[in-house]
């Protein structure tokens, strides 16, 4: 349209119409050249952009590393260690949240009340234990300890864990 041409039928635009007003034609090259340079440095910037850490993952070597502690952990602590084995490959961290979703999903744990995460039977039998805690405002919760034999299961599992994250 600033060089005079209608783009629905690639016709010139007629001279008395409005399009062809020297003020609107120069209105109308600014924008183009403005949306021009937003393009090329969108372009630019998405080509140079670094990218940040892709999804969690771990190599079979690296789960072959991972050693259970010799104390019973909380999961945030488990997945700490798995964190620190998988670190070199840059990736995003494998949160605490995401393996109690998966112990859930399998019914190692089970939600009692609706809000709180417990062991279920098979959880206890794996050793997984399931403690009540008072906060400091007095309120009760449900603190999970996991085993040796608890983490080792959750590191010998991880690639399920993975397919579950995938799943969701």
């Amino acid at each position: 349209m600033a060089n005079g041409i209608n783009p629905l039928n690639q016709q010139p635009i007629a001279e008395q119409d409005l399009l062809n007003n020297v003020h609107i034609s120069r209105c109308l090259f600014f924008v183009s050249d403005v949306l021009q340079s937003v393009i090329e440095n969108t372009t630019a910037k998405s080509s140079k952009r670094k990218r940040g850490p892709g999804l969690f993952y771990i190599t079979d070597e690296q789960i072959k590393a991972l050693q259970p502690s010799e104390h019973d952990l909380l999961i945030s602590h488990i997945a700490d260690i798995i964190n620190v084995v998988a670190e070199e490959n840059q990736c995003k961290r494998i949160s605490a949240s995401l393996i109690n979703q998966w112990l859930l999903h399998t019914g190692l744990l089970e939600l009692k009340e609706e809000r709180f995460k417990v062991a279920s039977l098979q959880g206890t039998q794996l050793g997984i234990r399931s403690t009540i805690q008072t906060a400091l405002d007095g309120r009760e919760y449900y603190r999970n300890i996991f085993s040796p034999a608890a983490q080792q299961f959750i590191f010998d599992n991880l690639p399920a864990i993975l397919v579950f994250r995938d799943m969701e």
